[in-house]
């Protein structure tokens, strides 16, 4: 219990995705009372050459494996930011679609972020750049610098921001845990 007389989750693992079919970052984070911890943070590169499906095949094995390894019990990822260029925007909302079948084969519940709800949950900025980011996520994190590469950090964000939302909504909900 802290000292506000609010329960804190004891202890628990959350996953962080940061969704792309040529790199792909992801992020564990502990969770134990009020801290948070960087337990491991990384990326899955695919390869252009390589034919499509290879490539979500590919991008879902190595999910698997770290959902494997690290047991998650909550998992978050990037909502697919959709910009002026159509081919980026359908390659990331395939490499979401198949992180998201990931987690979901795993069991594990999935929240969804905007860009803008991740970077004002971790600096208190919705429109902060990417530097930004990155040194608050190490600061946050209690790292020597900043986690690369970047898509790794931005996993590591889209963990502690949903950490920092659930929490809240458990709150407004009643729910002192």
């Amino acid at each position: 219990m802290s000292r506000s007389g609010i329960i804190l989750i004891e202890h628990m693992f959350v996953l962080g995705i940061d969704p792309g079919l040529s790199v792909t970052g992801y992020g564990v984070i502990e969770v134990a009372g009020a801290s948070l911890r960087a337990v491991t943070a990384g990326v899955v590169r695919t390869s252009p050459q390589d034919p499509l499906p290879h490539r979500l095949c590919e991008l879902a094995d190595d999910l698997e494996a770290v959902i494997a390894e690290f047991a998650p019990v909550e998992a978050a990822i990037e909502e697919v930011f959709v910009n002026r260029n159509l081919q980026t925007a359908t390659s990331v909302g395939r490499a979401s679609g198949v992180a998201i079948l990931a987690v979901a084969r795993a069991g594990i519940p999935l929240a969804e972020y905007t860009p803008s709800a991740v970077k004002l949950a971790i600096s208190g900025n919705g429109d902060a750049d990417k530097r930004q980011v990155q040194k608050m996520v190490a600061r946050r994190l209690g790292l020597d610098g900043p986690t690369s590469p970047a898509d790794a950090s931005d996993a590591l964000a889209i963990a502690i921001c949903h950490v920092q939302s659930s929490r809240l909504a458990r709150l407004t909900a009643g729910d002192r845990t």
